[in-house]
């Protein structure tokens, strides 16, 4: 846990710096020279923040990450198999094969991933965020930025999601369709990101809250015997071997989990009812309540994999609903500037929060595919 513990210090070292360099007057708009624009952007792109992101994702070991081992046998074998059928998605396997032929170790492909989704990241907490540390700090201690160390494939296809999600909400919906078409060339899972571009034109309220928990109860009844369909029938879907043949996220039910889970959809109520407080404008409301949507998602994921005794396989989805706190939290506490009062405890209080999550996550259950991070500079 330590590793990202002083990740999180560096991205507020990153923040601080570029305040005192703005109070001093080294960063202005008025200035224009050379320095004082390079100083401006080195800031603006959060690069001392992508560095240590890519820095801890490329050097570390092989053991940090359950689906390290089995990518870094899949990179060194790759150059042999054939690519049609690929033996992963076709996007994923021509970039391994790609960097394989020319003779790439593994952590130039770690090296690329990391750099990519840090870039996706910066670029989605730039666009939409109101409190930009506090959107990285989320990053952190939600367990995405742990997950990224672990799943490379799905992690790409979550960098194309977050661009995605960005064009969407500025109405350029067919270049969000096409980046969600990107994604899934990197994980099937994530054509789900659909429903993304589909979120902005529902509207938040009690109606649609109400159909889609009915929706969700009605899944859960018909989802196994859809599967039994499938299977009677021979028609092969993706990861519906994991039902049929490995079961490997497969397992029953813990209470901690449901109540966890329970703790997920009450904290959606607070955004869904809170919302009436909060002082923001239109256009700040609207995006409010997409990521209010999006967030809806996550616990509704989770109660389907809970009563289908699949909650690890459906977790696997949760990933790419999650970074919708990123953006509401700050929202949320941007929407209660007016009362400077509240404003400050509020923000106290989901630091102590988060914090305590981050602690539950990487101290106690060892979640987010990893176990304690280690650094290593091993070729491999």
């Amino acid at each position: 846990m330590l590793a990202y513990i002083i990740l999180i210090f560096i991205i507020l070292a990153d923040f601080g710096l570029e305040f005192l360099l703005k109070r001093q007057g080294v960063i202005s708009d008025e200035k224009q020279h050379w320095y004082n624009k390079f100083l401006k952007y080195f800031f603006k792109f959060r690069i001392i923040t992508i560095v240590s992101f890519v820095f801890l994702s490329t050097f570390k070991a092989m053991t940090v990450g359950s689906d390290d081992v089995a990518y870094l046998n899949f990179y060194h074998d790759v150059d042999k198999m054939k690519i049609f059928p690929p033996a992963f998605e076709i996007g994923y396997t021509l970039l391994n094969f790609c960097l394989a032929k020319l003779h790439m170790p593994f952590r130039v492909l770690l090296f690329i991933v990391s750099c990519f989704i840090s870039i996706c990241v910066v670029v989605f907490v730039n666009t939409l965020s109101k409190n930009k540390f506090l959107s990285l700090f989320f990053y952190i201690a939600f367990g995405t930025f742990a997950f990224s160390l672990s799943g490379l494939r799905q992690t790409i296809a979550i960098g194309f999601l977050l661009l995605a999600i960005v064009l969407v909400l500025k109405n350029k919906a067919l270049g969000a369709c096409g980046l969600i078409l990107l994604a899934s060339l990197f994980h099937k899972s994530a054509l789900i990101g659909f429903v993304f571009v589909i979120l902005k034109y529902i509207k938040l309220n009690w109606k649609i809250v109400l159909l889609f928990v009915l929706a969700n109860v009605l899944m859960v009844l018909i989802y196994p015997s859809v599967i039994d369909l499938l299977i009677k029938f021979n028609i092969n879907v993706p990861y519906l071997n994991y039902y049929t043949v490995s079961r490997i996220y497969l397992g029953k039910p813990e209470i901690i989990n449901m109540l966890y889970n329970i703790g997920l959809f009450a904290v959606f109520i607070a955004f869904w009812l809170g919302r009436k407080k909060l002082k923001l404008s239109e256009a700040e409301l609207k995006i409010y309540d997409y990521f209010a949507l999006m967030f809806m998602f996550v616990p509704a994921i989770r109660f389907d994999g809970y009563f289908l005794f699949a909650q690890e396989l459906f977790n696997r989805l949760v990933v790419y609903f999650m970074p919708a706190l990123m953006i509401l939290i700050p929202m949320f506490l941007h929407g209660l500037k007016a009362n400077k009062k509240w404003y400050i405890v509020a923000i106290i209080m989901v630091i102590i929060l988060a914090s305590l999550y981050m602690y539950y996550l990487y101290a106690i259950k060892l979640s987010c595919e990893v176990v304690p991070y280690v650094l290593s500079f091993q070729n491999v």
